[in-house]
């Protein structure tokens, strides 16, 4: 199992990037809530961008409602779009976006990073507009 991440301020969103064999389970989650939460805090920022490779879901309908109560708790309209290329997007995934939904959050899966960004309303040029010419 593996919550590691790297995460980037990127001005207007936190882009993750997990390493390879992420674990979706109750214990990985509770720990990847956490730091998501300090993050968000930390940059006074409610978007994030996660990237995941590899993702294994083992969760079971109520530790998926209890993942998306937790999730919604990080930040008042958080934003979460979820980048995982070779996810199986299925009923659990729909039940835990309604779960964060019906709680103020936004959250949506992607298997492409660009297609994430957009939904998210942030582009490449905001990240690099810092950046000296």
């Amino acid at each position: 199992m593996s919550e590691k991440f790297n995460a980037e301020f990127c001005g207007s969103y936190i882009h993750i990037k997990h390493s390879p064999g992420l674990v979706i389970n109750p214990e990985a989650m509770e720990k990847i809530w956490k730091h998501f939460a300090e993050l968000g805090a930390e940059h006074n920022c409610g978007k994030f961008l996660v990237e995941a490779g590899e993702v294994k879901r083992e969760l079971n309908t109520m530790q998926a409602f209890d993942s998306g109560v937790k999730m919604s708790a990080i930040k008042p309209r958080l934003t979460l779009a979820l980048c995982f290329p070779n996810y199986k997007h299925d009923e659990l995934s729909e039940f835990f976006v309604t779960v964060a939904r019906n709680r103020g959050v936004n959250v949506k899966f992607f298997d492409n990073v660009e297609t994430a960004k957009k939904w998210l309303g942030v582009d490449q040029a905001a990240k690099h507009s810092n950046d000296p010419a």
